[in-house]
């Protein structure tokens, strides 16, 4: 099957250069989907003990180890990955995505809060923070990163509703209300029009102001009906999703299948096969015989 050829032929690759990065990753990651999981564990680990930071190498090892049942080792080798020098905030989010899948909260929460150290006027990274403190009980901490999401960017609909679920409102003086309340006098967009309408729906409905409070959870639902939205993890990349199975392709301005850590099985194996003639036909041809 494709998987095996892609095996035989970065074999054949490592034998004509055995010490190329690229040859090695892929090896290893062709031994993890033909049921080499200890041949792929240990290539993968010689990898990062020669370049710690490859952060494709980090990822590779850990979704192997958090396959085989080990999210703990798996978070502790994206940790290691996030504190080498030169990461960058955007990578940090990938791994942080990685570590909140896996539920190792408390592991994201520490890269996640790197990345706003790195780039403190972004909104979204403090929102991201507001949601893991949540997950993590840490609730001061939520609302405060939630108040700073907010003073950064008060477009950010999901914000509001997240501040107002996280408090229970007994009096119309409370700061957060009177905040909510101006927020809802004033467009914001859409989106945001509608995400502050049911926040504010709900700090009335705490009050006791039913019919106000319906008259905002109308707002928001007819709001809602409007609203949709596309989603990418960037712009260059598109995921599809057959049932429960992702497809991973790279779109610029073409899109092609690209191999990517998560995508079904299948679909990446096929991919690796393909990237395995590629590299071995580069190296045979850098290196004939």
């Amino acid at each position: 099957g494709q998987p095996q050829e892609a095996l035989q032929r970065l074999q054949r690759a490592e034998r004509l250069a055995p010490g190329e990065r690229d040859v090695r990753y892929w090896l290893a990651n062709a031994c993890r989907v033909t049921g080499q999981a200890d041949r792929a564990r240990r290539s993968l680990r010689d990898l990062l003990d020669e370049r710690p930071g490859d952060l494709d190498a980090s990822f590779a090892l850990a979704f192997l180890l958090r396959d085989a049942g080990a999210p703990g080792d798996a978070a502790e080798v994206l940790l290691q990955a996030s504190r080498q020098a030169g990461v960058s905030a955007h990578q940090l989010l990938q791994i942080a995505g990685f570590l909140r899948d896996g539920n190792q909260f408390a592991a994201a929460i520490e890269v996640c809060e790197k990345a706003a150290r790195l780039q403190p006027d972004q909104a979204d990274l403090q929102f991201k923070l507001a949601r893991l403190y949540l997950a993590t009980g840490a609730f001061e901490r939520s609302l405060d990163a939630l108040r700073r999401t907010l003073e950064l960017q008060p477009s950010t609909g999901p914000a509001w509703v997240a501040l107002a679920q996280q408090r229970t409102f007994t009096s119309a003086d409370d700061s957060e209300f009177r905040r909510i309340e101006a927020a809802a006098s004033r467009p914001m967009g859409r989106e945001a029009d509608m995400c502050i309408a049911f926040a504010h729906g709900k700090a009335l409905d705490d009050l006791g102001r039913w019919p106000q409070a319906w008259a905002q959870y109308r707002k928001g639902n007819a709001l809602m009906e409007k609203v949709v939205q596309v989603l990418g993890p960037n712009r260059d990349v598109v995921v599809v999703y057959k049932g429960v199975n992702r497809e991973t392709y790279s779109c610029a301005p073409v899109c092609n299948p690209t191999i990517t850590l998560g995508d079904f099985q299948q679909f990446f194996a096929q991919n690796l096969a393909q990237t395995a003639a590629r590299s071995a036909q580069a190296i045979a041809i850098g290196n004939p015989r």
